[in-house]
């Protein structure tokens, strides 16, 4: 019964990261009209952060803070450089 529940926990778990995984790309291709793939490259990011905080014996919550904040930079510095060379054909497409 302990691997049971053990097994449905890791695969909400699972579930949940991919979930909200998927709702960034879709917010984010919506909004800008480009798929930016390094959303992924930086989560894994975060949660290695997250993972080496806690490893550092921190509490998981400031891991978790760290990793937010580790992430959020990642992306404001990441997003100009991926849609610098396909904004202008997105915004030409537009146009039509």
């Amino acid at each position: 019964m302990t691997i049971f529940l053990s097994a449905v926990g890791f695969g909400l778990v699972t579930a949940s990261v991919l979930a909200i995984a998927s709702v960034g790309f879709t917010l984010q291709f919506g909004v800008t009209d480009v798929l930016n793939l390094a959303f992924g490259a930086i989560m894994i990011a975060g949660a290695f952060v997250a993972y080496v905080v806690n490893q550092a014996g921190l509490s998981v919550w400031i891991g978790l803070v760290i990793a937010v904040i580790v992430c959020s930079l990642g992306s404001v510095c990441s997003t100009p450089a991926c849609t610098r060379r396909s904004s202008g054909a997105a915004r030409r497409r537009s146009r039509w």
